[in-house]
């Protein structure tokens, strides 16, 4: 089994945050920074989604303590913190983002996208606009997967083929 460490928001946390999103969506940039110092001290190493799968198709061996980071929803911290963070430490990171926020404030632009990319990093689709996937029908299903892979290839340049449940279910 490899381990998944998921992070939604990495930001300071504010007054107006609820306890539940303090204690479970909302890491704080020095915290997130100890995270990974603290699995590179404890000889863990980054691995992405291709790798682990290779592993459960092929026995494609891993490295000793292998780790996936995920970052979700599309957060504005994931471009801004943890992309130089990830590429300080010769990290890696998959992203799964919703492609409705891309471009609006908080939230991740095309631009970043394509920077994630360019520096390794692995891009996925987390929906249009997070909807759970077990409710959708008819169209919902071009326009909440289909759609959101193909603007997130355009922005990358990089083939989406991985895909996060929204809410972390099926």
């Amino acid at each position: 089994t490899v381990p998944v460490l998921c992070y939604h928001q990495l930001r300071d946390w504010r007054s107006s945050d609820s306890a539940y999103n303090k204690a479970t969506l909302i890491c704080p940039p020095r915290y997130f920074r100890a995270h990974l110092d603290a699995l590179a001290e404890g000889g863990w190493t980054t691995i992405n989604p291709d790798q682990y799968l290779a592993h459960l198709e092929t026995g494609k061996a891993l490295p000793r303590k292998p780790v996936i980071l995920s970052f979700d929803d599309g957060s504005a911290g994931h471009a801004r913190e943890a992309l130089p963070q990830l590429a300080k430490r010769e990290m890696t990171g998959v992203f799964f983002v919703m492609t409705v926020v891309l471009g609006k404030s908080g939230w991740m632009s095309t631009r970043d996208i394509k920077r994630l990319a360019n520096a390794g990093m692995t891009i996925g689709s987390h929906t249009w606009d997070h909807h759970a996937v077990s409710h959708l029908s008819g169209r919902d299903w071009k326009v909440q997967l289909d759609q959101s892979r193909a603007t997130l290839h355009r922005a990358s340049g990089q083939p989406v083929e991985h895909f996060a449940y929204p809410y972390g279910i099926v």
